[in-house]
């Protein structure tokens, strides 16, 4: 074999090799209404581990670019569980709030990102409190961070949670270099909060620590939410020690726990201009 065909034998293997080492691989990008979504596959920081990767959903105008992200962690089981399906990328969610506020963000020119947490390999992972905190969800979290910064540079990154994703994104202003930290609809262990009851977390987001968040908090709650979240919200604020401010709605559509169907864009003015972007 002359030296010739050897160096573009080697040169085709370290192609192949950088390729499979990428760390996410595209899996469907679909275009509606001047919005790119796209549901990717991203290794994660146990990247020893046989099919260690999550789903992640982003979204973005296609027109501009971004002027910031919004990293978003869902409630229950923390798993959007995305799919393609009628032209359009769908989640599970029980109410159209979440669709909108996503979409509402991407057309305000900012950058969306939504992971299903825990791993594609165990799809059948409880997504409970104690894992949201757990050392393997945190160690996805900084990995997830630094993959944004890394392919962003100079974009400001809130990490916002709704609900009891709150935990995720109160651990990630604990433990990434988040610039800010998004709570809506926070929850506490009050009566009807099911969710949070887990072993450790029988007062919800109040037994965290709370007291070293560093990066300015912005807690969005409903005055008729079914959670009495105006409650939550100022015993939280309490804990706090950094910028700290409180969004109060009253308004929207009165179907469904949360209240804040057909307000999605007001929501999204108020935090906005509180976050002075």
């Amino acid at each position: 074999m002359n030296k010739k065909v050897l160096f573009i034998i080697i040169a085709v293997h370290v192609v192949i090799i950088s390729f499979l080492s990428s760390s996410c691989a595209l899996k469907r990008t679909i275009e509606v209404n001047g919005l790119e979504k796209n549901i990717i596959d991203l290794d994660m920081a146990r990247t020893n581990v046989p099919g260690n990767k999550i789903r992640v959903l982003t979204i973005k105008n296609k027109m501009t670019e971004p002027r910031g992200i919004f990293l978003i962690f869902k409630a229950r089981n923390g798993r959007f569980n995305m799919r393609v399906s009628g032209g359009d990328v769908k989640f599970e969610h029980k109410e159209p709030f979440l669709t909108n506020f996503m979409g509402g963000l991407a057309r305000e020119n900012f950058f969306v990102v939504a992971p299903d947490l825990g791993p594609i390999s165990d799809p059948k992972k409880s997504i409970t409190a104690a894992f949201r905190g757990s050392e393997e969800a945190i160690d996805d979290l900084k990995a997830l961070v630094e993959h944004l910064r890394k392919d962003n540079p100079g974009l400001p990154i809130w990490a916002l949670g709704e609900r009891v994703g709150g935990f995720s994104a109160i651990h990630c202003a604990l433990n990434t270099k988040v610039d800010g930290l998004i709570l809506i609809t926070p929850a506490i262990g009050v009566k009807g909060m099911f969710h949070v009851y887990n072993p450790g977390y029988p007062y919800g987001f109040l037994n965290l620590d709370l007291e070293k968040i560093e990066v300015p908090t912005t807690i969005i709650y409903h005055t008729k939410n079914v959670y009495r979240n105006g409650t939550a919200a100022r015993k939280i604020k309490d804990r706090l020690t950094c910028p700290t401010t409180l969004i109060e709605f009253s308004s929207g559509n009165e179907q469904g726990p949360f209240k804040f169907n057909g307000i999605e864009d007001e929501l999204i003015k108020e935090m906005v201009s509180v976050l002075e972007i």
